[in-house]
């Protein structure tokens, strides 16, 4: 049994989608997989995906990739009816944010600190509503007519797919990373984080 404990959203939205392509490739290899908060705290698995600025630890962590979030909405979005839509446009919209209470300012990235990196100088709205997951903001998006900051990774599928849109320029790299870590050195771990990274490069 191959465990492996990830960062919720991670997990729900760009792992979760793609894992009949690794069963496929290796098919003895039994899976149990645990979308967690808390990725850390489950000491018996034997891949930890953890999403953060830095890992714990400085050693024992393979780096997977970068974060960068963009805003997006479902693709019928009355918004992209006009001419040309832009970061600035986004400020006249329904927000939704993304708070998970960890550290003195909740939240994956907020949307006052991406208009800050975008240089916009429009007052940012208060949010209408707040979510505890990305992958909650994600299911109220293609929902509704509101916009969410996302994780272009976690979102990439949904982007290729139509069912959501990203607001040209709205990209921003937040600092954060995904990170890896092997519980142990057997030979299915290293065959699911080698899986990871290749997808992950595409």
């Amino acid at each position: 049994m191959l465990h492996i404990s990830a960062s919720y959203s991670f997990a729900v939205l760009w792992l979760a989608p793609r894992l009949s392509q690794f069963r496929d490739r290796h098919p003895a290899i039994e899976l149990h997989l645990e979308p967690s908060h808390t990725p850390l705290q489950h000491s018996d698995a034997n891949v930890v995906i953890l999403h953060a600025t830095q890992p714990p630890e400085q050693t024992g962590w393979t780096r997977l990739c970068a974060e960068s979030c963009v805003a997006v909405a479902r693709s019928n979005h009355p918004m992209f009816n006009q001419p040309e839509v832009g970061p600035a446009d986004v400020l006249s919209a329904k927000l939704v944010h993304i708070a998970h209470g960890k550290g003195p300012e909740p939240g994956e990235f907020t949307w006052r600190t991406w208009a800050e990196r975008l240089g916009l100088a429009l007052p940012v709205p208060s949010t209408m509503l707040t979510v505890s997951a990305e992958h909650l903001a994600v299911d109220l998006v293609l929902a509704e007519d509101v916009l969410t900051l996302v994780n272009q990774l976690n979102a990439g599928r949904l982007l290729s797919e139509g069912r959501l849109r990203a607001v040209p320029g709205s990209a921003v790299v937040t600092g954060r990373s995904y990170w890896a870590r092997l519980g142990d050195a057997d030979i299915a771990a290293r065959k699911f984080l080698s899986w990871m990274q290749a997808g992950l490069a595409l």
